[in-house]
Parts: structure tokens; C-alpha cells; sequence
């Protein structure tokens, strides 16, 4: 961004296809209506020449008028489909720049603090249902890589992190714009991520760290504190009663206490 100077940006996966017109399309959209961004639907593919399957379903959500960021992120997160992905579409640089909007070096899934923060600072969005990029998701993707042990830990901490600073967004930005109940609940969603991990985790060890970081982070307080519905709060009563008590019954089981 210290180096852009377009009046709008993008920025597309170097092992992705995107369709001819994709930026034809999206520019024109934010010439018409003056828009901060535009965001198109995309394909899922696990390799080029696959029809493969789209990203957002058309009868979860077609194509709107002008929005605002927040109520096109409530919008899109209450499809269950949206991915918090920059390449699906076109960013007006001069917001970008007012609010000194970085990625986190480091970070896998940037994307998801940034995208947030971005559409709450927001005036007028839209969205094309077209699916004008193809997203290659194959065996070397990060997304699609299978950590386990140690590896699985410190991938889980990304996370982990993620949800903090969500919470820390919303928190920032409460008193200026509406946060929509789905913008909260996508914290408890990242949060109960980790969880499933730790669940499939084989290695004790592992599970027993990410319990850990769990506890250490207040990560159970956060998934409380955002959790939205009567039926994800039962969820999460599941959760933290049986990771307490797999807690309990691993700490006597321990060498430490033999």
C-alpha cells in the first residue's frame, strides 16, 4: 500500500484464474455508484478446467444495491458461505489509507481482521452474484493443509489471536457504526474453529497445549461474551463443560499426580 497509486486495489492469489472482465465488471460498478468497494462471487476449484462450486450459493445471496460496510457484512456473514478474502474484489485506496488499514505480518487469515475492520469504516459497497474468480484450493494450500501436533498447535494460535482482534474491532468501532449481531457472532465462530481442532487432536500433548491457550487467552470468556441464539449458547455449554471435564480427568491422570 505504501507504494499503490490507483485509485482502487485489489488483490488476487498469484496460483488463482480470474475471469476476463473481472475487473471490467467490478470497476464499472464503482464508477456508476462511487462506491469504497466491490465484491464479486467466486468458484471453488480443487484444480483448473473443474466446474467446480460457488463460493456464495445464489439462493443464500444474489446480487444488491448500494450498502453500507456494515450492513453488507451482516449480510454476507448470515449466508455462512462469505470468506473473508480480499481477492473478491476492488478497495478504495484513499479509505484504506485514512485508516491506516495493515494486514499483521505473520498472520494466516489476515484477511478476516482486515476485511472486518474495512467494511465497518465503509459508506457504500455492493455486490455481483457473478463468480468472476476462480479459487484454487489444492493440497498445498494453506487453507486446505492438515495440521496435526505441534504444527496444529501453533497454527490453532493464529486463531486464536484472530478472535482477539475481532473482539478488539468491534469493541473500536461499537459507538460509530451498528454492530450487527452476525459481526459478533463470527468471533465465537473462529473461536469454536479451534475447539474442533483440538477435538480431532490425536497427540495429547498437542491437545492439552491448545486447551491451555484456550484457557490462558480467555478464549472461552470471548466465545461467551459473543455468542448470539439460544442454540449456540447451548453449544457452547457443551463445549466448555466437556472441555472441563476432560481438563479434570487429564490433570489426574497425570504423572505429576501418581
Amino acid at each position: 500500500m505504501a507504494i499503490a497509486q490507483g485509485e482502487y486495489v485489489t488483490f488476487p492469489d498469484a496460483d488463482d484464474w480470474l475471469d476476463p472482465q473481472l475487473h471490467q465488471i467490478l470497476m464499472s460498478m464503482v464508477q456508476a455508484d462511487d462506491l469504497d468497494a466491490a465484491q464479486c462471487n467466486a468458484v471453488r476449484v480443487a484444480r483448473q478446467g473443474e466446474n467446480g462450486e460457488a463460493l456464495i450459493p445464489l439462493e443464500r445471496l444474489r446480487s444488491t444495491d448500494v450498502l453500507t460496510g456494515p450492513d453488507w457484512l451482516d449480510w454476507a456473514l448470515s449466508t455462512r458461505r462469505y470468506l473473508h478474502v480480499v481477492w473478491l474484489g476492488v478497495y478504495r485506496s484513499a479509505l484504506i489509507q485514512r485508516y491506516n488499514l495493515n494486514f499483521c505480518p505473520g498472520l494466516h487469515h489476515q484477511e478476516i481482521p482486515w476485511t472486518t475492520e474495512f467494511m465497518l469504516n465503509a459508506q457504500r459497497v455492493r455486490y455481483c452474484e457473478q463468480p468472476l474468480y476462480r479459487y484454487t484450493q489444492h493440497d498445498a494450500s494453506i487453507s486446505n493443509r492438515i495440521c496435526t501436533g505441534r504444527s496444529g498447535m501453533r497454527y490453532q494460535r493464529h486463531y486464536l489471536k484472530i478472535c482477539r482482534m475481532l473482539e478488539k474491532i468491534n469493541q473500536r468501532y461499537q459507538q460509530q457504526v451498528r454492530i450487527y449481531s452476525a459481526v459478533r457472532a463470527q468471533v465465537t465462530r473462529e473461536a469454536l474453529g479451534v475447539c474442533h481442532a483440538m477435538r480431532r487432536e490425536a497427540d495429547a500433548g498437542a491437545r492439552r497445549t491448545m486447551l491451555n491457550d484456550i484457557w490462558r487467552t480467555g478464549t472461552h470468556l470471548r466465545m461467551l461474551r459473543n455468542a448470539r441464539g439460544i442454540c449456540r449458547w447451548y453449544q457452547l455449554l457443551l463445549w466448555l463443560g466437556g472441555m472441563l471435564r476432560w481438563d479434570w480427568f487429564s490433570r489426574q491422570k497425570s504423572p505429576a499426580r501418581k
